[in-house]
């Protein structure tokens, strides 16, 4: 993956709004990470971010720091 000039993390919540946004950065070229629903304490939102797709994480919240790390040392993800 070529080195995205934004990112973007959705974690637990109770609606859907943050799909939107999610969506917006993955059109503009940005990484987006959704935290994986059956380890959220409010799966909702990232349930939607996924059926909304594409994403291109779907991850544990405690493994995303990793991912944010790699992405800021410009390394590929």
């Amino acid at each position: 993956m070529a080195h995205a000039w934004a990112a973007s993390s959705l974690r637990t919540g109770a609606n859907a709004d943050g799909a939107l946004g999610l969506q917006a950065v993955k059109r503009r070229g940005g990484v987006t990470l959704v935290q994986a629903p059956n380890t959220a304490r409010s799966p909702a939102m990232p349930q939607a971010a996924v059926a909304a797709g594409p994403v291109d994480f779907v991850l544990p919240l405690e493994q995303m720091p990793a991912v944010f790390r790699a992405w800021g040392d410009g390394g590929a993800i």
